[in-house]
């Protein structure tokens, strides 16, 4: 399968029957007129997103709460990084 037979699977199986055989059979002319319409659509929703007070304090709280995760992480992820980069140079296997 191609990649692009594997994307429009992919696409096709999110949508209705109805709306692949309506946008099949459209003239270019239509399928243009589509595509700015849901395209305004999809910016709309992305505005309202981004313009939602509630969602992006919840962020925030996410964010301020994963912050101990993510700096407690840092240094024992680096010191995994080492030892394996050591473990390369030496010609050691890391998976044995």
């Amino acid at each position: 399968m191609t990649p692009y037979e594997k994307k429009m699977e992919k696409l096709e199986k999110n949508l209705d029957t109805d709306f692949k055989v309506s946008v099949q059979q459209m003239s270019a002319d239509q399928a243009k007129n589509l595509v700015v319409a849901l395209s305004q659509e999809v910016q709309t929703i992305d505005t309202a997103k981004a313009e939602d007070d509630t969602l992006n304090a919840l962020k925030e709280q996410v964010k301020d709460l994963a912050g101990g995760y993510r700096d407690a992480r840092k240094l024992p992820a680096t010191k995994l990084q080492y030892v394996l980069a050591i473990m390369k140079e030496n010609g050691v296997e890391s998976r044995e």
